[in-house]
């Protein structure tokens, strides 16, 4: 049987909805610290920082460096942390290669840009149809 062969670093995307409120005020600050804590990531550092400002939603885009803790690799980060008109918020984060920044970067975008905000559910036996 043959070896797995480790190619490195692979593009990454995550998107994660928060069920919990977020305060205006902690934004920023929970921005800084939730992108100094992507797992897998050592030596992070912040580049760029920006407020962001939609019709749908309010936030913070991160944009820098880490490196690879596993292989040592340079790497380009992306995060934003959105928050919607129900103050629920929203982590997107994007991981590749730092060589691959310039094709990434359009894409995580593109991506940012088609997120919806959740429908607020009217009752629990929606949710319930909704699995059925």
């Amino acid at each position: 049987m043959g070896k797995a062969i480790d190619k490195g670093p692979q593009p990454l995307w995550v998107v994660a909805a928060s069920l919990a409120r977020h305060p205006q005020a902690r934004q920023k600050e929970f921005s800084r610290l939730a992108f100094h804590q992507i797992k897998t990531v050592g030596n992070t550092q912040i580049i760029s920082e920006q407020p962001l400002q939609t019709n749908l939603f309010r936030g913070h885009l991160l944009e820098g460096t880490g490196r690879d803790e596993k292989t040592g690799s340079d790497l380009y980060l992306f995060q934003a942390v959105l928050v919607d008109s129900q103050e629920k918020y929203y982590r997107l984060v994007g991981v590749v290669p730092a060589g691959q920044k310039e094709v990434f970067r359009p894409e995580f975008l593109r991506l940012m840009n088609t997120l919806q905000p959740r429908e607020p559910a009217r009752d629990s036996n929606q949710i319930i149809e909704a699995l059925d």
